[in-house]
């Protein structure tokens, strides 16, 4: 199983506006399936005064536009 982790910094109120900003910490094709890849993404929700309030990391897959085989 794949792990994945969940922080809240801070607490979020009503009408507090929020911005999600994903980055891409890892990324490879999978073995076994060449026209999927495996990414590593930490996301971070971020208020109206640019402070941290929640961090996940974890992991997806997508499919990938072109591969070798």
């Amino acid at each position: 199983m794949i792990d994945s982790v969940l922080a809240q910094e801070a607490g979020v109120r009503v009408g507090d506006t929020l911005h999600v900003r994903s980055v891409v910490l890892e990324a490879r094709p999978l073995e076994s399936k060449p026209h999927i890849g495996l990414m590593r993404n930490r996301w971070e929700v971020i208020n109206q005064n640019g402070e941290e309030v929640m961090q996940m990391e974890g992991y997806g897959m997508m499919h990938r536009r072109s591969h070798r085989k």
